[in-house]
C-alpha cells in the first residue's frame, strides 16, 4: 500500500504508514477525512469529536505519526470539492485538531487536553488561508492555499506549510511567516523548535521564538526528532544507500550504513532504526554496536513521551520494548492503536497499563506485567469516558458499554445503532438508529426518542447535543438543533451544511453568498453563535 502523503510503500493491510505515520485507510488528500468522529464515519454529513483517534489520524492530530519525516511527494491542488446543480453544494472545511505523534500514558489522571483548537479555512475568491483559533477568526492571513499543518504536543501553536513551500507560525493569536523553501518539517514536543528539510535537502533546526535557523546537515532524506528537539537522527542518501547520523546539540556523528531512523530519545541515548531488509535495531549515539529487535519490522504503533518505550509490529505480531531491553510479545495482531478518552490530546508516562484496539477490533488492557486482558472483540466506533474508566463501542450495529478492568462484563445498551455519541462522563448516551430516529439513554435507563429524520449528531465540550434534522440530499443541508439532558431540541439554524464540536467550541456552516460559498458560525459555550468568517471555500 502506497502512502498518499510521502509515497512510501507499506505492507498489505497496514493502517498507518511505516515512514510518516499517515493514515492508509483514508484518502489523505480529501479534507473529509480530517478529524472524523468514528461514530459518525458512516455518514457524509457527520460532525467531529475526537473521542478516539489512532496514531497518525487527524483526531489525534494532523497527518503525522511517530515523528519520522521524509520529504513528501510534491503535489499541487487537486480537484475542487464542490457539488453544484440539483444535488446542491458541499462545502468542505479542513478541520485541524490536535497533533499527537506520541502515544503514551495510563490512568485516569495522566491525560492532557489541548490548550487551543484550530480550524484552517480557505477563501478561494481572495486566494487566502484563514485561521479560526478557539472559535475566533484571527486577523492574520496567509496568501494562497495550504498543504500541511502540525502542532506541538499540547497544541499551544501550529506550524503550517503552504503550497509555495513557506512555513507559517500560528501562535498567541498571531499568524506570521517563519521561513521559505521548506520541503518537510517536524515540530518539537514543547514547540521550541521546528526541524525541517529545505528544497536543497539541507536539514535545519529553527528556534520558534527567534526564527533563528541552524544548519545540521546536507543531503538529508529522512529524519526523526527527540522530545526536546535538540537531538536529531537523520539519514543521508547516496548511491542507493542510506547513511544514518545523529546530531546532539549541534554535534554530528555517524551511526552506520543502510539505516534509517525510527525514533530517538533526548541526547540520543536510545536510537531506534531500521535497515533496508526490514530489521529493527536499537543503539545509542557514540556506540558502535547495535541490538536487533526485529527481523520483519512493519511499522511503529506507539512511542511514549520520552521515547524510551516503543510498540511495533514484526510480521503479524506486536511487541513492546523498553529502552534497549529485549522485545516482549503483547499481541498477535498486525497493528495496535491506543484508545484515549474524549477530547484527550496526550498522556504521560508508560505505554503499559492502558487500553488498545487491534486491527480486528479487539479491545484489550495491557498491564504493567505485559499481560493482556480482552475487553471486547469486533468493536468499532470506540469511545472512552473522560476519566478513562468506561468504554463504549459498536458491534454488529449494537451499542455496548464496559468498565475498564479485569473480569468486566459488557452491557448491551441498544440495537440497530447507526451512530452515537456520549457526554464526557458517559452518563448520557445519544444515538441514531437505522430508522433515523434520535434516541437518548440516561445511565442504564430506557430508550427515549428525541426526534425523527436525524442524519448526524455530536456532543459538545459542555455536554450539549447538536444534531442535523430534516436533511435534504438535494440541497445538501439540514436544520441544526441543540438539546440537553434528553429534552426536545431547540432550532439553531436552517440550511446547515456541516457542524463540528471541539474541545472548547462548536461551529457550523451555512450558505453565505454567491458561488456556493459558506459563512461560518461559532460558539465557545452554550448555543449563542456568532459569525466568525464569510465566503469560505476549501479544495485540494
Amino acid at each position: 500500500m502506497k502512502c498518499t502523503l510521502c509515497g512510501e510503500s507499506n505492507p498489505a493491510g497496514a493502517r498507518f504508514c511505516q515512514n510518516c505515520g499517515g493514515d492508509l485507510t483514508a484518502d489523505s488528500g480529501s479534507p473529509e477525512t480530517f478529524g472524523v468522529n468514528p461514530a459518525n464515519s458512516g455518514s457524509a454529513y457527520g460532525s467531529t469529536n475526537p473521542a478516539y483517534a489512532a496514531p497518525g489520524s487527524v483526531g489525534a492530530g494532523a497527518t503525522g505519526g511517530f515523528a519520522v519525516h521524509q520529504p513528501p511527494q510534491k503535489r499541487g491542488p487537486g480537484k475542487k470539492i464542490l457539488l453544484f446543480g440539483g444535488i446542491g453544494v458541499v462545502v468542505i472545511i479542513a478541520i485541524i485538531l490536535v497533533f499527537v505523534f506520541v502515544v503514551n500514558g495510563s490512568g485516569s489522571g495522566s491525560y492532557a487536553y489541548p490548550e487551543h483548537n484550530f480550524s484552517i479555512l480557505y477563501n478561494e475568491e481572495d486566494d487566502e488561508t484563514l485561521v479560526i483559533m478557539d472559535g475566533k477568526l484571527l486577523s492574520g492571513k496567509i496568501d494562497g492555499n495550504y498543504n500541511y499543518t502540525q502542532g506541538d504536543l499540547k497544541n499551544t501553536l501550529r506550524v503550517l506549510l503552504d503550497y509555495e513551500n513557506t512555513l507559517w507560525l500560528i501562535k498567541d493569536n498571531k499568524v506570521s511567516e517563519l521561513v521559505d523553501d521548506v520541503y518537510s518539517y517536524e515540530v518539537s514536543q514543547d514547540g521550541t523548535y521546528v526541524i525541517y528539510i529545505d528544497d536543497d535537502d539541507t536539514l535545519y533546526q529553527l528556534t520558534v521564538s527567534s526564527a533563528k535557523k541552524t544548519k545540521i546537515a546536507d543531503d538529508v532524506s529522512t529524519f526523526s526528532v527527540s522530545p526536546d528537539g535538540n537531538t536529531i537522527a537523520y539519514a543521508e542518501y547516496d548511491d542507493g544507500e542510506y547513511e544514518l547520523f545523529v546530531s546532539v546539540s549541534g554535534k554530528n556523528s555517524k551511526v552506520g550504513n543502510d539505516l534509517r531512523p525510527v525514533a530517538v530519545s533526548d541526547s540520543g541515548k536510545y536510537l531506534y532504526c531500521v535497515n533496508g531488509d526490514g530489521k529493527l535495531y536499537v543503539t545509542s549515539a557514540g556506540k558502535d554496536e547495535k541490538t536487533k529487535l526485529s527481523s520483519e519490522f512493519a511499522y511503529l504503533c506507539a512511542v511514549n513521551n520520552d521515547h524510551t518505550q516503543i510498540i511495533f509490529t514484526d510480521g503479524d505480531k506486536t511487541y513492546f520494548v523498553e529502552k534497549d531491553g529485549e522485545k516482549q510479545k503483547i499481541g498477535s495482531s498486525s497493528n495496535l492503536s491506543r484508545i484515549s478518552p474524549i477530547w484527550a490530546s496526550s498522556a504521560s508516562g508508560s505505554l503499559l497499563n492502558t487500553v488498545y484496539v487491534d486491527s480486528d477490533g479487539k479491545i484489550s488492557i495491557i498491564d504493567k506485567k505485559l499481560e493482556s486482558t480482552k475487553l471486547a472483540s469486533d468493536a468499532s466506533s470506540i469511545k472512552m469516558t473522560k476519566d478513562g474508566k468506561t468504554i463504549f463501542y459498536l458491534k454488529s450495529d449494537n451499542l455496548y458499554r464496559i468498565k475498564v478492568g479485569k473480569n468486566a462484563e459488557a452491557e448491551k445498551l441498544a440495537n440497530d445503532v447507526y451512530s452515537y455519541d456520549i457526554t464526557a462522563d458517559g452518563s448520557y448516551v445519544y444515538f441514531i438508529n437505522d430508522d433515523e430516529e434520535l434516541m437518548f439513554i440516561k445511565g442504564s435507563g430506557e430508550e427515549k426518542r428525541i426526534a425523527d429524520d436525524v442524519r448526524s449528531l455530536s456532543v459538545s465540550h459542555d455536554d450539549l447535543l447538536f444534531y442535523l434534522n430534516d436533511y435534504s440530499d438535494r440541497s445538501g443541508t439540514g436544520t441544526l438543533y441543540v438539546s440537553s439532558n434528553g429534552k426536545a431540541g431547540e432550532k439553531v439554524a436552517d440550511d446547515v451544511y456541516r457542524f463540528y464540536t471541539y474541545y472548547n467550541y462548536t461551529s457550523y456552516y451555512v450558505e453565505g453568498g454567491d458561488d456556493y460559498l459558506a459563512d461560518i458560525y461559532t460558539a465557545t459555550s452554550g448555543k449563542s453563535f456568532t459569525k466568525a468568517a464569510t465566503d469560505i471555500t476549501y479544495y485540494y
